[in-house]
């Protein structure tokens, strides 16, 4: 009778022992599931980033490129315009020059 008890007893805890592991087991793989969403969704983040980083490199170059356009523009222009003590602007153009009042 004991060992049929013990029997009993062993089986059960098996089973129990069984149960647990299954309950473990599910749990473990619902974490990995969620780990890799969370990995799935950093990625596509980390895509959208590098490509505003892109675009933004982008925008940055046309307008430093622009700027340089502006500036070289009004390097031009001050090298051509002239104001006297009388508030006239003169152009230089050549030997010659004209006056021409703001």
């Amino acid at each position: 009778m004991t060992n049929l008890l013990f029997l009993h007893f062993r089986s059960k805890t098996r089973i129990i022992k069984t149960e647990e592991f299954l309950m473990s087991t599910d749990k473990l793989e619902r974490e990995i599931a969620e780990a890799t969403e969370i990995i799935k969704n950093a990625n596509q983040m980390l895509e959208r980033a590098k490509s505003m980083e892109r675009e933004a490199q982008l925008n940055l170059l046309q307008a430093t490129q622009h700027l340089h356009e502006l500036l070289k523009k009004r390097d031009e222009l001050n090298g051509c315009l002239d104001d006297d003590e009388f508030g006239d602007t003169w152009i230089r153009e050549g030997r010659g020059a004209q006056s021409r009042r703001e």
